[in-house]
């Protein structure tokens, strides 16, 4: 997840709370931001995150789903949010697929 290190707790128990399955968290620090480091939480800038290999990546930022399009091989699901209403310029990517919420993305993925 792109959010910063303190936020790791709250963001793992949000997943839980939603029956979100994962084999583990990971904090991503895909702007830079460089935020302090927290005690046992692992975290990754976007160039660690590409070069490492994950089976499918879920984003709700259209600058981070691009980023990851370009470099690496990995499906990626979009979240609609309006944030990332203008899509377009993604769409002819086959690896790139938009959900309109979890539930939707759940039942494919499952």
């Amino acid at each position: 997840t792109g959010r910063p290190p303190d936020t790791y707790g709250v963001s793992r128990e949000w997943l839980l709370k939603h029956h979100v399955p994962f084999d583990r968290l990971v904090m991503v620090d895909k702007y830079g931001r460089n935020h302090a480091p927290e005690a046992g939480v692992p975290t990754l800038t976007v160039d660690e995150v590409c070069a490492r290999e994950f089976a499918f990546a879920v984003e709700d930022s259209l600058h981070m789903a691009a980023c990851l399009l370009a470099k690496t091989a990995l499906p990626v699901a979009l979240l609609s949010r309006p944030w990332n209403k203008e899509w377009q310029s993604l769409r002819g990517d086959s690896r790139l697929t938009r959900y309109e919420n979890w539930a939707e993305m759940a039942a494919i993925v499952e």
